[in-house]
Parts: C-alpha cells; structure tokens; sequence
C-alpha cells in the first residue's frame, strides 16, 4: 500500500509540473499576463484543452508531456494539432519493443549495440505518443497503428517520417536530450512551417 501511495504522489507531481510548464509557455505567448491567468482541462479523450480564466476556450492546440521530473508543454493555434512526448532514455528495450514495436520497428532497434537499442527504442516510443497525442488518440490507440519509418536523432531536432495503418504519413521531429529524447508531431504536415512555441524541457529537483 505505501509502495502505491507513492507512486500515486510522484504520478501527481509529474502531472502538476507539467500543467505548471504549460502555463508559464501561454503566458509567455500572452504578455502581461500570468500562469494565474489560465485554466487547463482534459476534454472527453484526455487532450488538454487551455482556457483563460473566464473559462473562455483559448485558439490553440496545447501538447503536454511529464516523466521522472521532466516537464515538456507545447502549443499551436487551430485547427493545426500538435503532440509532443519527452520521454527517458528506456534503460530495458525489450519489454516495450516486444510488445508495442512493429516488425519493422523491432528491427530498426535490433540493428545495433545495446546503446544502439536504448537510443532507437526511446526515439520510437516518444515519436509514437506525440502522434498519438497529435491525432487525439493517445495511448487508447493501438501503439503498432503508428509506424517510424525513418529517423536520424540527434541534439537538434531532425525530421522522422510516420505512416498510420491507414496508410497516412505523418511527419514530425526527433531531438536526443541528456538520458532522452523529445518529439514532437503535427497535423497536417504541411503546417509545419506554422508558428509553433515548445517549451524547453525543464527539469524539476524535487
């Protein structure tokens, strides 16, 4: 019971860091204003939906993204949608690529050494949920829907290509931070050349 009520509290923290980042990045595309002045709540399937204090729904399609004391918040205005995932570095690839990697995907992280596969296998997962989150599914969508076709991460953002069951492409960005990765996915593809704010990933001590 302990072990629970501590994994609850951590999972809370995470999520209130994230809603914090989230804030201070609409502020900052809001000048005068300040994190007090904005309301974020899930709508129906879990997608964060930002609103002024008024409770008015705000023009934007706001991404956010929180593991192990690492928050990530992202916004773009509609009807463009945005997913983004910040994600560390999976210490044991085979317990996620066995279960949720397409064939082609388990290749791609079996090509190379143990590093290799760490590397490959975090890029992939965080490429997945931010289309996922982009697409409004989230982790309710089967993560073998959605196919990496190609990356080359690196400590900038360089561009991966998707491919959904349904044969649609998706494109997004790919970026190695220290012990992870961050992507990011939008839709459609050809409004990636829209006005986009990314938080910078912050890290919390405590």
């Amino acid at each position: 019971a302990l072990i629970g009520a501590r994994a609850c509290s951590k999972r809370r923290s995470d999520f209130l860091r994230g809603r914090i980042v989230a804030k201070r990045l609409l502020s900052s595309i809001h000048p005068g204003s300040t994190i007090e002045d904005f309301i974020v709540l899930p709508n129906d399937g879990g997608v964060p939906i930002p609103f002024d204090r008024n409770l008015t729904p705000l023009p934007y399609s706001l991404t956010i993204s929180h593991t192990e004391r690492i928050a990530l918040a992202g916004v773009v205005k509609l009807p463009v949608k945005l997913g983004a995932d910040v994600e560390r570095t999976i210490e044991r690839p085979a317990f996620v690529v066995d279960d949720y990697f397409t064939s082609i995907e388990r290749d791609q992280v079996r090509q190379g050494d143990f590093e290799h596969q760490r590397t490959w296998a975090t890029c992939i997962w965080a490429l997945k949920e931010a289309a996922l989150k982009a697409l409004g599914d989230g982790l309710r969508r089967s993560t073998q829907s959605i196919e990496v076709v190609q990356m080359s991460p690196g400590p900038a953002f360089s561009p991966a290509l998707m491919r959904c069951d349904d044969g649609t492409s998706l494109i997004a960005s790919i970026r190695l931070i220290p012990q992870g990765a961050v992507a990011v996915c939008i839709i459609p593809a050809q409004a990636d050349d829209l006005p986009l704010q990314i938080s910078e990933t912050e890290v919390f001590l405590s």
